[in-house]
This record gives C-alpha cells, structure tokens and sequence, in this order.
C-alpha cells in the first residue's frame, strides 16, 4: 500500500502516517538490542498525487525486514518527448486511416 491508501484506510491525517511508517521502517535499539524493522519498500509505482502533470514515483509498503527495493531512475526529458512523439504519430495516423476510409467506401458505393 502507499501512503496515500494507508491514510485513507486508517483515515489518519499525512503528518500522522509519515510518523509511524517513519517509526516502522527504523531499526530501533533498545534494552534488549536492536530490534527488525517492521515495514519496508516492496516496489515503487508513479502516480501524480493532487491531480498534477507529472508523475512522481511513490513507495509501496510491505510488511516484513527485507532489504527495500531499488528506487527507479528518473524519467529524462528524452524519455518524455519520445512518448509524446509516439502518441502524435498515432494520431496522425488514425486521422489518416479514418479520412481514407471514408474516401475508399464512397468509391466502392457509388453509383
């Protein structure tokens, strides 16, 4: 879970659940040594949290000591600009398809 469903399912406010997963993930020591820590980062996942252009990656927490998982590069411009180029070119190809096809069935129907 992120931190976001974890607030949502406990209805905590962020200042509150930030402390505690904060708290859960630190190796804490005591009298009797140090114990587990309790929660760690199973994977990343990017979502725009508050509806904004970008996309952030945000931790996904698990139960368990394991080591946590490798925080993703972040996306360059090039990367971006290479999604977007792909998404016109698609378009431009379905206007195309679309204006040929309408082309191609009134020639196949005419009288």
């Amino acid at each position: 879970m992120t931190r976001i469903e974890i607030e949502k399912t406990l209805g905590s406010n962020p200042n509150d659940t930030a402390t505690c997963l904060g708290y859960l993930r630190s190796r804490r020591t005591g009298y009797g040594g140090s114990k587990p820590r309790q929660v760690r980062i199973s994977g990343w996942e990017r979502d725009d949290q508050g509806g904004s252009s970008r996309l952030y990656p945000r931790p996904v927490y698990a139960l368990g000591s394991n080591p946590d998982a490798p925080k993703p590069p972040p996306v360059t411009q090039h990367d971006r600009n290479v999604k977007r180029w792909a998404a016109s070119r698609l378009a431009e190809r379905t206007v195309a398809r679309v204006a040929n096809s309408v082309f191609s069935y009134a020639d196949a129907h005419a009288p």
